[in-house]
This record gives structure tokens, C-alpha cells and sequence, in this order.
């Protein structure tokens, strides 16, 4: 299975006081930690390998994984430095040693779908992947629409014929930020690659659930009771 690279540098300042002292990625759901959850779906799936791109109270992501987390994966770390990179430029810095296609994967992101398929869809050399999910503006504002028959993503002023959401998770090959350096978010990469026609769409039918904010908490608490 493709190693996973996971966003998870972000202040989560949505969450107000949570994360004054606690990442994100850290928040107890259900009394566990957050990234312990995400983790073990991803060993349910077959991952076996993981780097985490860490910038805002990175040493206790650190200590959690050395010393509480409990799983078979293997996890390394790649840190943004004093001035953070971007979305885009952490996972350049990331994925510099990687030379398989590699899931990404946002560090607020409970995705409960088939990876495996996710991952036999990609084509190598047809440029990086999106899943998408359809969203009418439901979840979040839907930025992806169709046009002649192919999909398109546009993260800024969408059409208003947009029914479609970036799902959150990617593939994506190193050789797919060479044109891209300093500080720069993921969208710019994948509008680059939306704007050629060469971007790969993924359509996914189950909901995506988050911890970036107070209400995605709480919708995900609910859902992993009863999962």
C-alpha cells in the first residue's frame, strides 16, 4: 500500500481554547486521541508507513507517537520550521525522499473509505489525484464542477455550477512539486494540474467527517459510537 503523508501543522484556530495548548490532532474523541484514531484506520487499510508534516506544538505530536501510540505503523516526522511552509511546501519538503506515488492526507481528516481502491485507480504519469465527494454545498462550499464532460477543481470563486467537494484525500508523486518552491498552499499544486486537464478525480459516496471545527467534533463523536 502507498505510504500516507498527513497534514498536520495547522494551529486549528477554529477550535478557540481546545488547541490553545493541545494540537489538533491531538484532541480526545471519545476520550482518544484523535490521530490514535486516524491511525488505526489507516492500519485497518493497509498502511504500513506514515510521515507526519508537523509545525504548531509539534513536540507533543512527537511524544504522543514515541511513547502512547499504539499500532503497527511506521511514523516519521518532517517539521515546517519557524515560519511554517504551506500545505504545498510541507509536503514538498516531505516527500523529497519518497519515490512512490503517496496518499496525502489532512491531519483533521477521518476518511472512512476503500484505500485500496483509491489507490488501484491511480495512473502513474496522468497527474496527481482527487477524491471528491458529491456536496451541493452541504458539508463546505463544493469546489469542483464538470465542464464538457471532466471534472475541474477551483478553490476560490467556484462556478455556481459546482456540486462537487475535494474530499481530502490525494496521491501524488514528488515530480509533481518540482515547479513549485518557498511557502505555497497544496490548492496551488492541484489548480496547476486542475487548469492543464491533467488532474485524476476519484468520486467517493461516504461522508467525510473532521476535527477543524467544534460542530465536526461532534458529528464525528456521534458517528464513532456507532460505527
Amino acid at each position: 500500500m502507498l505510504p500516507v503523508i498527513i497534514l498536520a501543522g495547522g494551529l486549528g484556530s477554529r477550535l478557540g481554547f481546545l488547541t490553545k495548548n493541545l494540537p489538533k490532532v491531538l484532541l480526545p474523541i471519545n476520550k482518544k486521541p484523535f490521530l490514535q484514531w486516524q491511525l488505526e484506520l489507516l492500519e485497518r487499510n493497509g498502511i504500513t508507513h506514515v510521515t507526519l508534516c508537523l509545525g504548531h506544538l509539534s513536540d507533543k505530536v512527537v511524544d504522543f507517537v514515541e511513547n502512547d501510540y499504539k499500532g503497527a505503523i511506521s511514523v516519521d516526522y518532517c517539521f515546517d520550521g519557524r515560519h511554517g511552509l504551506g500545505t504545498g511546501g510541507a509536503v514538498k519538503q516531505a516527500s523529497a525522499g519518497i519515490v512512490t506515488p503517496f496518499f496525502i492526507l489532512y491531519g483533521d481528516s477521518y476518511l472512512n473509505i476503500d484505500y485500496e481502491r483509491v489507490s488501484s485507480s491511480y495512473l502513474e504519469r496522468h497527474g496527481p489525484l482527487m477524491t471528491i465527494i458529491e456536496n451541493k454545498n452541504k458539508l463546505d462550499k463544493s469546489n469542483v464542477f464538470k465542464e464538457n464532460g471532466q471534472f475541474f477543481y477551483q478553490k476560490h470563486e467556484p462556478p455556481k455550477s459546482a456540486r462537487f467537494i475535494d474530499y481530502g484525500l490525494g496521491i501524488f508523486e514528488a515530480m509533481h512539486f518540482n515547479e513549485f518552491s518557498g511557502i505555497f498552499d497544496l490548492s496551488i499544486v492541484q489548480s496547476h494540474f486542475s487548469k492543464k486537464s491533467s488532474m485524476q478525480f476519484f468520486k467517493v459516496n461516504r461522508r467525510f467527517y473532521e476535527v477543524g471545527s467544534l460542530l465536526g467534533v461532534s458529528d464525528l463523536e456521534a458517528y464513532l459510537k456507532v460505527d
